[in-house]
């Protein structure tokens, strides 16, 4: 296990999925761009970053060995160019039906902790016994966390099945950039229907580049704040909820609501009630 112990600072924030390691997914080409990506975190308020490549997505097949050698690799450029930013190992897994079998602790884990397994989706449908794999998942002390549950379009027709997904143990993680409109309307739309449940968790980047998909959160959780009327509620989804991950604690989130709140009208919001 990767012994974390990431700093509590709420100027700071944790960005528990990125693909900012160099040549081994879809992400950056070269170190050039990855150092790129840290400045822009960096300036953001980050202070630490989960690189999370695909495995099993379009054919991307990375060994752990590898994401931990990358991402010691970057750390150390970060630092040697003036971050002071950690660059942990994970990855974002295909849900597939023999995953839990193939995981073994602490390996494929978020930061190695050996409770936490970041997996995806394709986008356009929910695999059939999902619920089934991740129950398997969680009868072996795995806490399963679905990356950008808003992005699928199955879900954004039907956004109760993400919210059946987190009354039932399984993490939700939406993209930050989602609640901003660039992933479309109706991601934009799921998003905000599953921050106002109380469904999400965590909020991360997603990140691949330094300029289209940036690792930056901040403007997202100025948005979620809105959302919920609650900006602490929205920062916990990116510095203490991921802070438990990385140390490896268990986190158990409160239910999601059963009904979703009514947006608020125009002058409620401006007289704030």
């Amino acid at each position: 296990m990767v012994c974390i112990l990431v700093e509590s600072h709420e100027a700071r924030m944790i960005d528990i999925h990125c693909h900012i390691l160099p040549g081994i997914d879809d992400g950056p080409h070269n170190l050039e761009t990855s150092l790129e990506m840290c400045a822009a975190a960096a300036a953001d308020g980050v202070q630490a970053i989960v690189a999370t490549p695909h495995k099993g997505m379009s054919g991307y097949n990375p060994s752990w060995e590898a994401v931990l050698e990358g991402a010691e690799q970057v750390e150390r450029a970060a630092r040697e160019a003036g971050h002071t930013l950690r660059v942990l190992p994970g990855m974002e897994m295909l849900l597939v039906p023999e995953l839990y079998h193939t995981l073994h602790s602490p390996r494929g884990t978020l930061a190695g902790s050996g409770r936490y397994v970041l997996f995806e989706v394709p986008p356009t449908l929910v695999p059939p016994r999902m619920d089934e794999i991740l129950f398997q998942m969680r009868l072996k002390q795995l806490t399963p966390v679905l990356a950008h549950p808003e992005r699928n379009q199955m879900i954004q027709r039907e956004p109760e099945q993400a919210v059946a997904l987190a009354q039932s143990g399984t993490l939700l993680q939406v993209t930050g950039s989602s609640l901003l409109g660039r992933f479309g309307p109706a991601a934009q739309e799921c998003a905000e229907f599953l921050m106002r449940r109380g469904a999400v968790h965590l909020l991360a980047s997603d990140a691949h580049d330094p300029v289209s998909r940036p690792p930056v959160l901040s403007e997202a959780v100025e948005r979620a704040g809105e959302l919920l009327g609650d900006r602490q509620a929205a920062v916990k989804c990116v510095s203490e909820i991921p802070r438990a991950i990385l140390n490896g604690e268990l986190y158990e989130p409160p239910m999601p609501e059963m009904e979703a709140p009514p947006a608020k009208s125009w002058w409620r919001r401006l007289l704030g009630v």
